[in-house]
């Protein structure tokens, strides 16, 4: 039984993705079926599977999942669910261009078998920790050889090679960009936004001008129709795929590095790990010491990380066992942090959101991209905040009780926070410059608060009157 499964994917003719509590279905037309099942059957589509690249598929017998609406003609498969649903609208540049490569090479491997790829949609991708995975089955077609056009590529360019470009020349990050626009952004689109770099950028001139010169004389009627044969029109299709990957690579490779905004300058949550001016080292240590404490009592499971900063509690957790999710508002604090988890070999999943802001649902029905809250409810076993709580009530201007009702709804059963005292010279310097009162706040009405939704399990103060760490216990009643 899948429960109240919700139809998750409306634009292609060969079936739909429906996703319950704990399942992943697909319904596919019968020819669209029996072509998946032969994909499956080849050894790319198995060694892709054990890579990780895709997940584990398997078709379902006609009596299983009664709950889908197929008639005699549709086809269904299960795919193993991936721990947390994640969209490139939440992603940052570098993983963008993870997912674009990922795509490209899974293309080029299918093509060399007498396989290929429909379409190129960033959503195609789904990040496991920190590797992309292939989840559109249904994308899977075997090599048309009659044309030397490559379908895929303008979607790709449009999900993935703009975004970056924008992001790179005009300040723009994918996150903001592709969340407005669900079908990329348009070649037209980004060569009036490029205009000015149009000659001194190549990836400008073959990404923008040269497709908008081209759309212009498709428009107008002007472009030749010419024939090729086989051979000519596979080479054509190959070399494209080769120079997609080419382009997205260079591009990728000139993307600022972590911890550099694309002005050249940091943010400041950028290098909070490194100053942390309001602890002393001892101060520091006895925290580190104090998480790793509560994090083992926990035990492993999934944990959300709120407030990663530079990924330094993210990762432990990730030592420890468990499987983390790190969000974070900042972009270069939240780069920072993806590569210090790359750099010790930590499968940690990164996203771009800000607590006090959610991510929107999108697409028919807000069901094509859940929002944020309803992927993250219920879905975690512990909530990590730290050094949060004041921001989202300074900066977001959330009330204190509605900050741990979402915090309890994130978490099955375990929070980690910290409290931060209205006294704290951090805290009273984002109050005053919001001008907001906060003196009525202390550990009393904090732990007061808490026990609406938690038990406190265990309380261990960092800096005596202004810091304290909280382990709790989610109430089940």
């Amino acid at each position: 039984m899948i429960g109240a499964a919700a139809r998750a994917s409306f634009h292609d003719p060969d079936g739909s993705v429906y996703l319950g509590e704990d399942r992943v279905l697909r319904l596919l037309t019968r020819a669209a079926g029996q072509r998946l099942l032969k994909f499956l059957r080849t050894p790319l589509a198995a060694r892709m599977v054990t890579e990780g690249r895709l997940p584990q598929t398997r078709a379902l017998a006609a009596d299983e999942a009664p709950e889908l609406p197929r008639d005699g003609d549709m086809m269904a498969f299960e795919h193993a669910r991936l721990p947390f649903l994640n969209y490139p609208h939440e992603w940052l540049p570098a993983q963008l261009a993870a997912a674009g490569e990922a795509t490209l090479d899974i293309a080029a491997e299918a093509r060399a078998i007498g396989w290929d790829l429909k379409d190129g949609n960033a959503r195609n991708i789904i990040f496991r920790g920190g590797q992309p995975v292939f989840v559109d089955f249904g994308s899977f077609v075997q090599r048309d050889d009659s044309t030397p056009v490559w379908r895929p590529a303008g979607q790709l360019q449009r999900h993935v090679h703009l975004p970056l470009l924008l992001y790179q020349l005009r300040s723009l990050a994918p996150s903001s960009t592709l969340l407005a626009r669900p079908e990329g952004i348009t070649h037209a689109e980004a060569y009036a936004a490029l205009r000015g770099a149009r000659f001194s950028n190549r990836h400008v001139f073959w990404l923008c001008a040269l497709p908008a010169w081209l759309g212009r004389q498709r428009a107008s009627g002007k472009a030749k129709s010419r024939s090729f044969t086989p051979e000519v029109a596979r080479a054509a299709v190959d070399a494209t795929v080769r120079s997609n990957r080419r382009r997205l690579t260079a591009i990728a490779r000139q993307l600022e590095p972590a911890g550099a905004s694309v002005d050249g300058e940091a943010s400041h949550w950028a290098g909070y790990e490194a100053s942390r001016q309001h602890y002393t080292t001892d101060q520091v240590a006895r925290k580190r010491s104090v998480v790793e404490g509560m994090l083992r009592a926990i035990g492993p499971g999934m944990l959300l990380d709120i407030g990663a900063n530079g990924g330094e509690f993210s990762n432990m957790a990730a030592r420890l066992g468990f499987d983390t999710v790190s969000i974070d508002n900042d972009v270069d604090a939240l780069a920072i942090a993806r590569r210090a988890a790359i750099d010790a070999g930590l499968d940690v999943l990164h996203l771009l959101v800000d607590l006090a802001a959610p991510t929107p649902a999108t697409g028919w029905n807000g069901a094509e991209c859940q929002s944020f809250d309803a992927r993250a409810t219920g879905r975690f076993d512990a909530v990590m905040a730290l050094a949060v709580m004041h921001h989202v009530m300074v900066a977001g201007g959330i009330p204190l009780a509605e900050l741990l009702a979402k915090l309890a709804a994130y978490t099955r059963r375990e929070l980690i926070i910290e409290y931060v005292d209205p006294c704290d010279p951090m805290f009273a310097e984002i109050a005053r410059q919001r001008g907001r009162d906060f003196s009525a706040l202390d550990p009393s009405s904090f732990e007061a608060a808490l026990t609406t939704h938690f038990t406190i399990e265990e309380h261990v103060e960092i800096i005596e009157g202004r810091r304290s760490m909280y382990r709790c216990k989610r109430r089940t009643t």
